[in-house]
């Protein structure tokens, strides 16, 4: 991956939680605790993005697919799907506090 990034689900699963124990075994509850609230609230914020800059970002940012890739995909044109991506950037920043 290009970057490390948080995983977006609905839901943490302990399936996802078996994951990062295993990734940080030296985490002590309070850190694991922290990082699934911060899980729970970047998945809340993705899901309170309109459906296409939700489908343009999730594949760029977790699919690490390139505007050109996600045009390919979903037939809009290249430069749509960058106004999408930085719409949906802008919002998701917004929502969870950072610079708007």
């Amino acid at each position: 991956m290009r970057r490390d990034r948080w995983m977006a689900g609905a839901e943490v699963s302990s399936a996802d939680e078996a994951r990062a124990s295993a990734a940080n075994p030296g985490a002590d509850p309070e850190h694991r605790l922290l990082a699934r609230e911060r899980r729970a609230r970047i998945a809340s914020a993705i899901h309170r993005l309109d459906g296409r800059q939700r489908s343009v970002f999730m594949p760029s940012h977790y699919g690490d697919c390139t505007p050109r890739e996600i045009s390919a995909m979903t037939g809009l044109k290249e430069s749509t799907v960058r106004v999408h991506l930085f719409r949906a950037v802008r919002k998701l920043r917004g929502l969870l506090g950072g610079k708007s």
